[in-house]
């Protein structure tokens, strides 16, 4: 597994490359790297996996608007009308 600073440098040569081989430039990418990896980082588990919602990783299940009520109890979703939309009773316009 790459070290932090390799993942850097390597991020860093393909701004470099991306933006023309640019000389004086150097800083530049690797502080944009660096910003980029950091990121990257935060949002993951330092294993490459995004990180679950802090209400996913409590209970282990989707979040409460992601369930219907009558579902919850089993650990299933809610199914989906075919346009996409929570199912459940319609309002008339």
């Amino acid at each position: 597994m790459p070290t932090r600073e390799e993942k850097i440098r390597e991020r860093a040569h393909q701004l470099w490359e991306q933006e023309g081989r640019p000389a004086g430039q150097e800083a530049q990418h690797w502080e944009r790297a660096s910003r980029e990896i950091n990121a990257a980082e935060a949002a993951s588990d330092g294993l490459g996996h995004p990180r679950q919602p802090p209400e996913a990783q409590a209970t282990g299940s989707a979040s409460p608007q992601q369930t219907h009520p009558d579902t919850v109890s089993r650990g299933r979703k809610a199914p989906r009308r075919p346009d996409g939309k929570a199912g459940g009773k319609t309002r008339k316009s």
